[in-house]
């Protein structure tokens, strides 16, 4: 049971991801927030 959860939950995460990639607006603002993420982490 666990094992279809996790799966159905990783094919939802897939979907939500594609749905964002698929806007131009939202990837724009993933890479932002990928840049800023990677900044904190290499100032930490």
């Amino acid at each position: 049971m666990k094992s279809a959860q996790q799966v159905r939950r990783r094919e939802a995460l897939r979907q939500e991801m594609a749905l964002l990639e698929a806007d131009e607006g939202d990837r724009q603002e993933m890479l932002e927030v990928a840049e800023f993420m990677e900044m904190l982490r290499a100032e930490g």
